[in-house]
């Protein structure tokens, strides 16, 4: 319903205003709704007869005067993306996003005001929903980082306390962990190729168990390497 009042006639727009899907209306300079569409009905409760005529801030949250920026001489307009929450007619709470602006008339003298709002409360909920699930997750993570590195820890400090010798290599060759016993005999190598740290090669060694290893198999051999060129018993497996 479009208000006969004298203002909106300086509007020319009912068709437009009637069909848009975001709720829209039109106050005074007193803030008393003179227009109120029929997105505004669908989204409050209200209908136009039981809004027009009303002070804006019937919906009890929709902040009004100085507060939404509409009459304030120092709010810059048109105000844009303002989130606030209002109260439907069967008592609902949701959250809209509203665009606020003045209204002028022919000779530029202010005359009212517009509103256009939708409500966002789904998106709103989505939101708070998915950084819930991001924060749970994130939490997830960190924890089982934790005890993966715990666990590596563990695994480590024993490999330290062996006897025998034990490295780990990484899937392009590279020692990422010599235990003690083994730096004891070569060196803090970690970092370098095993087929140059080990075997002083400058390329893989022709019959390296790399492929069998990261295809989940172990495997169990006697090779000789280092510079005593003493014979070890190898046990390869994957970690």
């Amino acid at each position: 319903m479009l208000s006969s009042h004298p203002q909106m006639q300086h509007l020319h727009l009912e068709q437009t205003l009637e069909t848009i899907p975001s709720g829209l209306f039109v106050v005074d300079l007193d803030l008393n709704i003179l227009y109120w569409n029929p997105a505004a009905e669908r989204i409050t409760g209200y209908t136009a007869e039981e809004a027009v005529g009303k002070h804006c801030s019937f919906l009890e949250g929709i902040p009004c005067a100085r507060r939404c920026g509409l009459l304030d001489p120092d709010t810059p307009k048109p105000v844009i993306g303002v989130l606030c929450s209002i109260t439907t007619k069967s008592g609902e709470r949701i959250t809209i996003m509203k665009n606020v602006e003045m209204l002028y008339n022919d000779t530029g003298e202010a005359i009212g005001g517009i509103e256009s709002f939708h409500d966002v409360t789904r998106m709103r909920q989505l939101e708070r929903n998915l950084r819930n699930e991001a924060f749970s997750l994130d939490k997830r993570v960190k924890e089982r980082t934790a005890e993966l590195e715990e666990s590596e820890a563990r695994f480590r400090a024993m490999l330290d306390n062996m006897d025998d010798f034990a490295y780990i290599a990484s899937r392009d060759y590279r020692l990422t962990f010599m235990n003690k016993t083994m730096m004891e005999v070569f060196g803090d190598r970690v970092g370098e190729a095993c087929h140059s740290a080990l075997h002083e090669r400058k390329t893989p060694c022709p019959d390296c168990p790399m492929d069998e290893v990261f295809q989940k198999r172990t495997l169990r051999e006697e090779r000789s390497f280092g510079r005593r060129n003493r014979i070890y018993e190898i046990i390869h497996s994957c970690l």
